[in-house]
C-alpha cells in the first residue's frame, strides 16, 4: 500500500507541472517546474525523509528540467550509484 501513496502522489504531480509551463517572453524565457517525490517510512525520521526527496527533486533538475522523479526512478538509482 505504500508503495501506491507514492504512485499517486506522481500521478498528482505531472499534471500540475504540465499545467505551469509557461513561456513569458524574452526577459524570463520559459518557466518550469520540477518535482521530487519520496514517502516516508516506518520508524523514518522528517530529515531522512527532505534528504531523498530533495536527492529526487536533484536529479529531476539535471534531467531536462521540468519533470517528475519519485524516489522509486530508475533514473535516481543512476545519481546514488555514482555518488558512492
Amino acid at each position: 500500500m505504500q508503495r501506491r501513496s507514492l504512485f499517486c502522489a506522481l500521478l498528482l504531480c505531472a499534471p500540475f507541472r504540465c499545467s505551469a509551463q509557461v513561456v513569458t517572453g524574452d526577459i524570463l524565457g520559459t518557466i518550469t517546474i520540477s518535482i521530487g517525490v519520496a514517502q516516508l517510512a516506518e520508524g523514518e525520521t522528517v530529515a531522512d525523509l527532505i534528504q531523498r526527496a530533495d536527492a529526487c527533486l536533484y536529479k529531476a533538475k539535471h534531467s531536462g528540467r521540468n519533470c517528475v522523479i519519485g524516489e522509486n526512478d530508475p533514473r535516481l538509482a543512476k545519481v546514488e550509484t555514482n555518488a558512492a
